[in-house]
């Protein structure tokens, strides 16, 4: 991928330019202003600007998937799509020319004052809000177009106006649209509207785009897919062009008459400095030489049986669509998805990969292996933009040493010439990491298409280009499975193709995913009905599924798992003497709870009989300490150690954070009883790697899953109080009767062969109750079926809406975009979870001082607060130091309480530092306790945070 721009700029004198031909006064519009020097942009010239950057960028910078959607919005027209997001891109700020925007600086006003602009009547305050240059850019481009062409439709102009209204990140309210006209006195006087006029009619022949030609766009109109396609790029080019090092003011405080700067030059000297790489252009080598060409696999290595049958999946797809791929872990899933992406990109014309995962854990274990499947997939004479994209990314050092590689050669001694892979700095940030080429993050990246929030249309204009892979598709929630199936709508709406992979997906889920981006494309009933009943229907696994309405059933590998299934009732004392007893001879073990406060537990029953040989993880460790234990773990239980290497005993005890995150291989395995797929995921760590049998103790030579956290003395089986808050009772029930139905008392469950009935059965709305359960099971659905009614509302509150075909402006589909505003937000949105706190731990010395921690392995007890400012590298260490707060404490009236106390551990040195600015510190005591808002704040490096009241401590 070269970069953009390499070319040279043409030579074209300032006379030739249209923008130079408007009227002397015109120039006096104001687009920018430097308050410090007085300085201001000519609106002529950022306009002139920003339809150069366009130019360059809609060739230059977009896939051909990308622009492919306006094409075929315009009669397959390459010629009027891309003469007409140069004209968008030109006329975006005409609004400016207004008395509303104008008069807000009043050194700006006086200046145009003294050109002839008139100001009177004066605007209110309240007046200018409600009339933004957004606004009035679209309400005048609207005017303009049907005075043009009387015989347009207004709803068809208004679906091409609408790019400008909504450049700000937020499409107007058609109430907003239908109060103003053009006559409204914020729009100004005649030649406020003249001026408007000029720099329209300019905007067209900077464009090249001809009356005719401009005639046959409104007669045919845009999509609503386009219309956001083209949104997001005017706001690009709106960005790139108003960033005043890359496009200088012209250094003038007074108006001067003409006096426009050679766009075309400026845009080519912007770009080249920017150095943004263009799109990838794969180039996917012969079905035989993938496997070996793109991984790093041991010597004739042959590919998986799924991993054949998805390559030959997307191989032989004639449009873009949405692709279902479940099959056990273990089995090559993400390489499967990556090679079959690399074809589909090649095919359909898309320029990058969008990853998305369950947690930030996962996304950073994925991102170094898509690293090193780029530096074998990318040439090596061109670069590519990479973005790591979760809230704590910064913290990843793969992700910080491609922002800043001089710190690390970031490159991969074995191979010998590579691409320069870069986390570009313009691609940074929640709005514009998804326009890098190939971005990894959670799965919120994609959720956040779905969510009402402002600059939207950049996140469609990234994703719009791309292949997108939702890993581990299963971990959504059912809450959040609402913002998903509206976000593969739109997907589909945008033609993008979709690999979705899973060890454990209920049949009604395969198929309402599959419907969801079928109506998007606009599928016909019929279509999508045969695709519900083979998605339904199908028990075959592993299995491949798609909107092509097949199901393909791959070969099945030889790998095979048959574990042995009991239970144990409850008793936490019983419990851990059985781990310990089932380790007298060693054993890697894993203990799964379902809470934090449970795990705890165990933990502290084991660690006085097995000292080291016992481990805690979970959410409640600071993000240094917790990186530091995962790494340990895949130390010694990844697919790489061998039987010197691994451990003589080791037992871990974890929250759900395992069943994920890692790629782990225990001997056995006890977990808290689970829905059935988040219980055959956990089943996916038990013998999870081939290893010799010396390697496993002879009590352990059988994979064995010890089921707990219930109780079978009744005659209706209870549940520890966390498993039904976190789960609801309905699953847990669901979960043991299938178990019984098709395992039976000392039975085995065996993976591939009994995954894809369990499941189906566990979620049948017609699943028999079992005898004698009658009762509570009802209760159970009942409290079910009333909280997915009450998750599918609020969900459904904040979702966009669902695309519509023709050419309908999307006027209000983003106008309460407000209500997501930030990262943090958003998130909480598309989870459902509570406004959790996040502190940073420090600790206070003897003198009193705060300093960092002191087994930190950086910057260890340092003050946190000497000096005016703080070090960026101490900074980071702090950051490093976050921790969050459970949500039972961060909410309501405790959560406010907290939030107060804790702001007054203010350090003045932090706010000027982008790793702590805001951030709120918690400062422990040189024991690690502290006490806030009546609770008692305990980190312990083995136990992570306890919290108790403080009558208990």
């Amino acid at each position: 991928m070269k970069d953009i721009t390499c070319r040279e700029a043409p030579k074209v004198e300032n006379a030739t330019d249209p923008f130079y031909l408007v009227p002397p006064t015109v120039f006096a519009v104001w687009a920018k202003h430097d308050r410090q020097s007085g300085s201001y942009m000519p609106l002529p010239q950022h306009c002139a600007d920003a339809a150069a950057v366009a130019r360059i960028l809609w060739d230059e910078g977009l896939a051909p998937a990308t622009r492919g959607i306006v094409e075929r919005a315009l009669g397959d027209s390459a010629e009027l799509a891309q003469k007409l997001a140069v004209f968008l891109a030109s006329a975006h700020d005409i609004g400016k020319a207004s008395p509303a925007f104008a008069g807000q600086l009043p050194s700006q006003r006086d200046r145009m004052e003294a050109a002839g602009y008139i100001f009177t009547p004066t605007l209110s305050e309240l007046e200018r809000r409600r009339l933004p240059h957004s606004l009035v850019s679209h309400i005048h481009l609207t005017s303009w177009l049907k005075k043009k062409f009387p015989d347009a439709r207004l709803p068809i102009i208004s679906s091409i106006a609408i790019v400008l209204g909504g450049h700000h990140g937020v499409f107007p309210a058609p109430e907003g649209v239908q109060a103003l006209t053009v006559a409204s006195r914020g729009f100004g006087n005649k030649q406020w509207y003249a001026a408007r006029e000029s720099l329209l009619e300019k905007a067209q022949l900077t464009a090249r785009l001809s009356d005719k030609e401009l005639h046959e766009i409104v007669s045919t109109g845009l999509d609503q897919p386009s219309q956001l396609v083209l949104t997001g790029f005017v706001i690009q080019c709106d960005w790139i062009a108003s960033n005043v090092d890359l496009f200088p003011y012209q250094g003038t405080s007074a108006f001067t008459g003409h006096h426009l700067q050679n766009s075309s030059e400026r845009a080519l000297r912007a770009l080249h400095e920017l150095d943004l790489p263009q799109p990838w252009r794969p180039n996917a080598p012969d079905a035989d030489k993938v496997w070996a060409a793109r991984f790093n696999l041991p010597p004739k290595a042959l590919p998986r049986p799924i991993q054949r049958a998805m390559l030959d999946v997307a191989r032989k797809a004639t449009t873009p669509g949405f692709f279902i791929l479940e099959a056990p872990t273990g089995e090559g899933k993400t390489e499967a998805a990556l090679a079959a992406a690399e074809v589909l990109a090649q095919r359909f014309g898309c320029g990058g990969l969008m990853i998305a995962l369950p947690t930030q854990a996962t996304s950073d274990a994925l991102f170094a292996r898509t690293l090193a499947w780029l530096r074998r997939t990318v040439p090596p004479e061109e670069s590519a933009s990479v973005a790591l994209s979760h809230g704590k990314a910064e913290f990843n050092e793969d992700y910080t040493h491609l922002r800043f590689p001089n710190t690390r050669d970031v490159y991969d001694d074995s191979l010998p010439s590579q691409p320069a892979l870069r986390a570009h700095w313009w691609q940074s940030g929640r709005k514009k990491s998804v326009l890098a080429d190939f971005v990894v993050g959670t799965i919120d990246q994609v959720l956040f298409a779905a969510l009402v929030s402002r600059h939207l249309m950049l996140r469609y204009l990234g994703l719009s280009g791309k292949v997108v892979i939702l890993d581990e598709v299963h971990a959504a929630d059912e809450y959040m499975q609402i913002y998903l199936d509206r976000a593969l709508e739109w997907l589909g709406a945008l033609n993008v193709p979709v690999i979705a992979l899973s060890a454990t997906l209920p049949p009604h889920r395969r198929a309402a995913m599959l419907n969801a981006y079928q109506c998007g494309r606009g599928d016909a009933l019929e279509t999508r009905n045969q695709t519900a009943s083979v998605a339904e229907t199908a028990t075959q696994y592993p299995i491949i599924t798609t909107t092509d309405t097949a199901s393909i059933t791959p070969e099945r590998s030889s790998r095979s798992i048959a574990a042995r299934v009991e239970l144990f009732d409850e008793d936490p004392a019983g419990l851990a003497d059985l781990a310990i007893k089932r380790t007298t001879s060693g054993g890697c073990v894993a203990i799964i709870h379902n809470t934090v406060d449970r795990a705890q537990q165990t933990y502290l029953r084991l660690r006085e009989a097995l000292g080291d040989d016992v481990v805690l993880l979970h959410s409640r460790f600071m993000t240094e300490d917790r990186l530091a234990l995962e790494t340990a773990l895949r130390k010694k239980l990844g697919p790489l150690t061998t039987g010197e290497q691994r451990p003589q005993r080791l037992v871990v005890v974890a929250t759900q954070v395992i069943e994920q995150s890692l790629d782990l291989d225990f001997d056995l395995m006890i977990s808290d009883l689970a829905p059935i797929d988040s219980l055959i995921q956990r089943l996916g760590r038990l013998h999870r790697h081939d290893r010799p049998s010396s390697d496993r103790p002879a009590g352990m030579a059988e994979p064995e899953l010890i089921v707990t956290g219930l109780s079978t003395a009744d005659s209706v089986p209870t549940f520890v109080t966390g498993s039904s808050r976190v789960y609801g009772n309905a699953l847990l029930f669901r979960t043991l009767a299938v178990l019984a139905n098709r395992i039976g008392p000392g039975g085995t469950l065996t993976s591939p062969d009994d995954v894809a009935l369990l499941v189906r059965d566990a979620y049948d709305p017609e699943l028999s109750c079992p005898s004698g359960w009658e009762e509570s099971w009802q209760a159970a659905e009942l409290d079910r079926s009333t909280r997915l009614a009450e998750q599918h509302q609020r969900a459904s509150s904040g979702c966009v809406q669902s695309p519509r075909k023709g050419a309908r402006a999307l006027l209000g589909w983003s106008d309460s975009a407000s209500d997501a505003s930030d990262d943090q937000t958003a998130r909480r949105a598309v989870r459902d979870t509570d406004d959790a706190i996040e502190v940073v731990l420090v600790q206070r010395g003897n003198d009193g001082r705060a300093m960092t921690l002191p087994w930190l392995d950086r910057h260890a007890s340092e003050y946190v607060d000497l000096g005016p400012q703080i070090a960026p590298d101490l900074a980071r260490a702090i950051a490093r130091c976050t921790l969050r707060l459970p949500g039972w404490v961060s909410s309501g009236r405790l959560g406010d309480q907290i939030i107060e106390e804790l702001e007054d551990n203010f350090f003045s040195t932090w706010q000027d530092s982008p790793w702590l600015k805001g951030v709120l510190a918690l400062v422990v005591s040189p024991d690690l306790t502290a006490k806030v808002a009546g609770q008692v704040f305990r980190y312990d490096r083995h136990l992570g945070l306890v919290i108790e009241k403080g009558e208990k401590a």
